[in-house]
C-alpha cells in the first residue's frame, strides 16, 4: 500500500514517513545480519528462490539511498 500511495502520489507524507521506517528496519536487519557473519539470500525480485545474490553492505548502501529519498518525500510532503 505504501508503494501504490507514493507511486499515485497521494498522503504523499504519510507514505514518505512509512517507507523510511521500512528502510530503517530493512537496513537494521541487513547490518545485524552482517555483522553475524550470516550468509543470507537476498532473493530481491526473484520468485524461484534460485536467486544467487547475498544480502551484503551493498544492499545496506542502496537502502540507505531509498531511505534518503523517503525522507526527502516526506519532508516535502
Amino acid at each position: 500500500m505504501t508503494g501504490v500511495a507514493l507511486i499515485l502520489g497521494v498522503w504523499r507524507r504519510a507514505a514518505g514517513l512509512l517507507s523510511a521506517a521500512l528502510f530503517l528496519a530493512f537496513m537494521v536487519a541487513i547490518a545485524q545480519a552482517q555483522i553475524r557473519g550470516l550468509e543470507i539470500g537476498c532473493g530481491c525480485f526473484d520468485v524461484s528462490g534460485a536467486s544467487d545474490s547475498e544480502v551484503g553492505w551493498d544492499l545496506f548502501a542502496r537502502d540507505a539511498l531509498y531511505l534518503a529519498a523517503s525522507v526527502l518525500i516526506w519532508r516535502k510532503g
